[in-house]
């Protein structure tokens, strides 16, 4: 009788430390943290029918010490755009698609960005916004931002 009750005690506690095997998937890494610097920046101008005006297309090469740096913490800083201000603010990656920036010292506007490549050197990320192509017409101005490790 003891040892009956010893092998049903036995096998009591090892079905009782049966281990769940399944592993927790890890976080995902932020895929854009660290320093990018940026390497073109081109504006393309639309109409209000998203026709491109002539003279439209404005490529801006980078000059050495322009860049974005994304911290761990989602913030971000922008040095030495083409008019020389520095900007900073809080992002938010949505996805490997969707990146949405704000800029709290300059306005409570928030940008949605689309991502159209990450990889581990390039990233480029574009936005949208309406601007007034002169002072009687509206249109787009569209911002493709393409940077490199």
């Amino acid at each position: 009788m003891k040892k009956l009750f010893l092998l049903g005690l036995f096998i009591t506690l090892f079905a009782a430390c049966k281990k769940d095997h399944t592993p927790t998937p890890p976080a995902p890494a932020n895929k854009i943290a660290g320093r990018w610097d940026i390497a073109y920046i081109t504006t393309i101008l639309r109409d209000s029918l998203g026709v491109t005006i002539p003279g439209g297309v404005l490529v801006y090469p980078a000059t050495a010490g322009m860049y974005y740096q994304f911290n761990d913490d989602n913030t971000w800083t922008e040095a030495g755009n083409p008019t020389g201000i520095i900007s900073s603010g809080n992002y938010l990656l949505k996805s490997d698609k969707q990146l949405i920036f704000s800029n709290p010292h300059i306005t409570t506007q928030t940008y949605d960005c689309h991502i159209s490549d990450l990889s581990v050197n390039r990233f480029v990320f574009s936005l949208k916004e309406a601007t007034k192509l002169t002072p009687t017409t509206s249109g787009t101005a569209e911002y493709i931002i393409e940077l490199k490790r």
